[in-house]
């Protein structure tokens, strides 16, 4: 009988336990370890009172009752303290059964110990019950209490408003809220909403019913009227966020709400100063164009007398300073004609007006006339210039611009490199891209320089400028035409050592969806960047790998 009613009571303890343990799945983690261990020292002293109280003699009994009541009566209250009302009563019944278990165990011993253990155990038991009601009380309140959310915008900034789905307003706050008191009523429910300029109420009901809708969060920008002389309406943007019920519905809007005077005036600043750079910008590129246009015109009629009079077609000059001073007025007007090309092509290609002319040509025979045209000069300075393009193929290109590249290019070798260098051209094939590489042995680039180098009118250091002719435009115009293609140009340079440029262009031209059926032009970025690989090592047997300079 004693040892069928010992496991009843310690299969119904256990059934409880466990299922006290298993409930509130959202219960930190802290929190059950804590009660794994404490429903450890529950179970031990609950399992064996029932033994120690059948086998032990009765002289052990009754200090094992206490001792086992006085664990019981600990884990107890411990576990109460993590809020759990089931485990506390699990421990309450088992105190109670243990106690009327050691009573009827210990009964041999005499009716006065008896009384004792009851009375020891009656005495526990509303203290406990107590304890556990006040403690697991507590606990629900902190767990079913709502946390009013809204009594944190007295310690937000700006202007925050509790409304309705109407927008009425019901409760105000925020650090700036005697400042908005001055043009809103806060204590009108209308307060806000009558201050709103008559074109912005739309979008701010709108915004309401997307949140009262589901929408998490909504954020516009809104003109209040205010009382104030310097100005009539002030830029104020609002946050929009539901405050949910515990059934999930939106309950009330949380507007947050700040003064965004200055972004405005300062996106208003910025706007106009973009606009006059880009008025500015348009305004040099037609002076340019219209200069460039204006002077080759005179340039022509002066470099073709000067060519007139130096073969003496009419008269014979007189002297060989004469003949000098003819030659001299050739090569200016050249020079000149030259640079008001480059800008005109240069304006041109920055207002997407550079029309490509695409079409199949030799690469090879393209590098031959280049090398060919700057033969002589490259000879009457004593360098040498080679090219290597026997197996490039064909290119889908337009042929003119691909030439005034190689002329650039090879035209920048010829001017850097001193006497009793090498200026080699390379072209060749990789992949889907054709190679046009002009190298030379001059006098390379610093790093500060070649991270420059390719910006229009850079062209060096001063030492660079004052000993070579040239304003620095012949490269950007370079990366201009290339871009136009959707290539890219690529230097490599080491000062003393040499300079070469890579122009990578690919061979079927530029793709057909890019192109217009017209060949017009493409708008491409102005100057377009330039890939620079500094302080490259050139191999001892190949003088061609180094980066080239600007015009």
């Amino acid at each position: 009988m004693h040892s069928r009613v010992a496991t009843m009571i310690g299969r119904a303890a256990s059934a409880c336990i466990n299922e006290a343990l298993n409930e509130g799945p959202e219960m930190d983690a802290q929190v059950k370890m804590m009660r794994v261990l404490l429903t450890s020292a529950l179970a031990a002293p609950l399992l064996l009172l029932p033994l120690v109280a059948l086998l032990a003699a009765p002289a052990v009994a009754l200090p094992a009752a206490i001792i086992a009541s006085a664990i019981l009566l600990s884990a107890a209250a411990m576990l109460g303290v993590t809020g759990s009302r089931r485990l506390g009563a699990v421990t309450l019944g088992a105190l109670v059964a243990g106690a009327a278990l050691a009573g009827a165990m210990v009964d041999t011993t005499g009716t006065e110990l008896s009384v004792v253990v009851c009375a020891l155990f009656g005495a526990m038991l509303p203290v406990l019950v107590l304890g556990f009601r006040n403690v697991d009380g507590s606990s629900r309140e902190r767990e079913i209490a709502p946390v009013d959310d809204f009594a944190l915008a007295a310690h937000m900034s700006g202007f925050v408003a509790l409304l309705d789905e109407q927008g009425a307003l019901l409760r105000a706050g925020g650090h700036e809220l005697g400042d908005f008191a001055e043009w809103i009523d806060v204590n009108r429910p209308r307060g806000l909403i009558e201050r709103i300029h008559v074109s912005d109420r739309l979008p701010f009901m709108q915004a309401l019913d997307r949140i009262r809708l589901g929408g998490a969060r909504e954020r516009l920008m809104v003109r209040l009227h205010r009382a104030a002389m310097d100005r009539q309406f002030v830029h104020v943007s609002i946050d929009l966020s539901p405050r949910l019920l515990a059934t999930g519905e939106v309950g009330d809007i949380i507007a947050h709400m700040r003064v965004v005077d200055e972004e405005i005036e300062l996106h208003a600043e910025c706007t106009r100063l973009v606009d006059l750079a880009e008025q500015a910008e348009g305004e040099k590129t037609r002076f340019l164009a219209a200069v460039s246009h204006e002077m080759r015109t005179p340039l022509n009629a002066v470099i073709g007398f000067s060519e007139i009079l130096a073969r003496e077609y009419f008269a014979p000059l007189a002297d060989e300073r004469q003949r000098e001073y003819v030659g001299l007025i050739k090569r200016s007007g050249e020079h000149l004609l030259s640079l008001v090309n480059t800008m005109l092509d240069m304006s041109k290609i920055e207002n997407g007006r550079y029309r490509l002319i695409h079409e199949d040509f030799d690469v090879a025979a393209a590098v031959d006339d280049c090398v060919k045209m700057l033969g002589l000069e490259a000879e009457d300075k004593g360098l040498t210039l080679t090219a290597r393009a026997r197996r490039a193929g064909l290119l889908n290109a337009d042929q003119r611009a691909v030439q005034q590249i190689l002329i650039n290019l090879i035209g920048n070798a010829i001017k850097f490199t001193e006497p009793g260098g090498v200026i080699t051209v390379d072209a060749t094939r990789s992949g889907a891209m054709i190679r046009l590489t002009v190298s030379d042995t001059g006098i390379g680039m610093p790093p500060e320089i070649l991270s420059r180098v390719g910006e229009p009118f850079v062209q060096g250091d001063e030492g660079y400028a004052r000993r070579h002719q040239g304003t620095g435009l012949g490269l950007c115009l370079v990366k201009g035409l290339a871009s136009l293609h959707g290539g890219r140009v690529v230097i490599d340079s080491v000062i003393g050592r040499g300079t070469a440029v890579t122009v990578e262009l690919p061979a079927e031209g530029v793709d057909s969806t890019e192109r217009q059926a017209d060949n017009s032009a493409r708008m491409v970025e102005f100057p377009p960047r330039l890939n620079t690989r500094e302080k490259k090592t050139i191999n001892a047997g190949k003088v061609h790998e180094t980066t080239a300079k600007t015009a």
